[in-house]
């Protein structure tokens, strides 16, 4: 949440919510950020790991593209491709165990996520993040990253961990990836906005 106090823009997250009031903890002043960050809601699986395993992946299939050719025939062999694609890339994510996840609200960018646990974790945790980010064709993606960030938020009764996370070993095309989908998210937003 950004706050503005006294005419200066505060980082705040959300320590406690009741019936008559919300408690704010003030992080940090403002501060410009190396990518765009979106909050979104994705399927997402995330365990601690000793360490990182080796660099991030991206799990799709990539459209096979064709040549100038407009005939019926071709675009039908395009759409039944299209579909194939869409459901083999099903298969493959729920086989990789990216269904297995709940869906959380996350704050996301090619630089980090930020979301909640019920498990305590630790600042310089690892942890193995499986993500679907729900495109048109859903695209897995298979991170690590350290906890930077740790903030215990209380919410009826129950402990909550809200976990800020800095990704580590990304891939150019997982990073490529990751910013196309939030710029696409943010033109959804926008259009919805003005609409």
């Amino acid at each position: 949440v950004m706050l503005s106090v006294d005419g200066e823009l505060l980082h705040a997250r959300t320590q406690s919510v009741n019936k008559d009031k919300i408690v704010f903890r003030i992080l940090e002043p403002f501060e410009r950020r190396a990518f765009f960050r979106i909050d979104d809601a994705v399927q997402l699986k995330a365990r601690k790991v000793p360490q990182i395993k080796g660099f991030s992946r991206k799990l799709s299939i990539p459209g096979t593209g064709s040549s100038h050719e407009e005939e019926t025939a071709v675009d039908l062999l395009k759409a039944i491709n299209e579909k194939l694609e869409f459901l083999i890339q099903h298969l493959i994510l729920k086989e990789e165990g990216f269904f297995e996840g709940e869906v959380k609200s996350v704050n996301l960018s090619a630089g980090g996520i930020r979301f909640s646990l019920e498990e305590p974790v630790e600042v310089g945790d690892i942890l193995e993040l499986k993500i679907t980010l729900p495109a048109k064709q859903p695209i897995g993606l298979v991170l690590y990253g350290r906890v930077v960030r740790v903030d215990v938020v209380e919410y009826e009764g129950k402990r909550f961990y809200e976990t800020a996370v800095k990704f580590e070993g990304l891939t150019e095309d997982v990073r490529e990836t990751i910013i196309q989908y939030t710029l696409q998210r943010q033109r959804e937003c926008l259009r919805r906005r003005n609409a």
